[in-house]
C-alpha cells in the first residue's frame, strides 16, 4: 500500500495557529483527515522560519505579535506534530533541486521560496504539497510532475 506524503506549507501552520482565521476549521478538519487516512505530514526548516518572521511580526504588521519564546513553543510543539525534512538528505539535497525550479521556470523575487519548500517536497519524495495557496506553485507543474499540489478545501 502506497503510503501519501504530504510536506505542509507555511500558511497551514499559520492557520493551524490562528483560530480567529476564517480558514482555521478547515485547515484543522483537512490535517485530521490526511491522518486518519494514514498520510504523513511534514514540514521543513523553510516553513519554520516562514513561521517565526510571521509569528513575531507585530499585529499592526499582519503579525502574530508573538514574543521569541511564545514562537518557540510552536515551533517545538510542530517539529513534534509534524516530523522536520532535513535540507540535505542522502544522496539527494536540495540546493540542486530547487536551482532546476527556479532556473526552469525563471522564477524572480520572493516566489524562490515556494520553489525551496517544493524542493524539499520533492527531495524526500512526498507525493503532495497542502497549502492555500496553490497558484504559488503552478509554475512548477511541469518541472516537477510527481507532486500534487492540494488546497485544504480539496481535502
Amino acid at each position: 500500500m502506497k503510503i501519501d506524503r504530504y510536506l505542509l506549507d507555511t500558511n497551514i501552520l499559520l492557520r493551524l495557529t490562528d483560530q480567529a482565521d476564517t480558514d482555521h476549521a478547515t485547515t484543522m478538519a483537512a490535517v485530521r483527515k490526511l491522518v486518519a487516512t494514514g498520510a504523513l505530514l511534514h514540514t521543513c526548516s523553510q516553513n519554520m522560519i516562514e513561521y517565526r518572521v510571521v509569528s513575531t511580526r507585530p499585529v499592526q504588521n499582519n503579525g502574530f505579535g508573538f514574543t521569541s519564546a511564545d514562537a518557540a513553543k510552536d515551533i517545538a510543539k510542530y517539529d513534534r506534530m509534524f516530523p522536520v525534512l532535513l535540507d540535505s538528505t542522502t544522496p539527494i539535497d536540495v540546493y540542486p533541486i530547487w536551482r532546476r525550479l527556479v532556473e526552469g521556470a525563471g522564477t524572480v523575487g520572493k516566489p524562490n521560496h515556494d520553489a525551496r519548500i517544493l524542493a524539499v517536497a520533492e527531495a524526500h519524495g512526498c507525493t503532495h504539497l497542502l497549502t492555500f495557496n496553490p497558484r504559488d506553485f503552478v509554475r512548477y507543474a511541469s518541472l516537477s510532475p510527481g507532486i500534487a499540489i492540494v488546497n485544504p478545501h480539496d481535502v
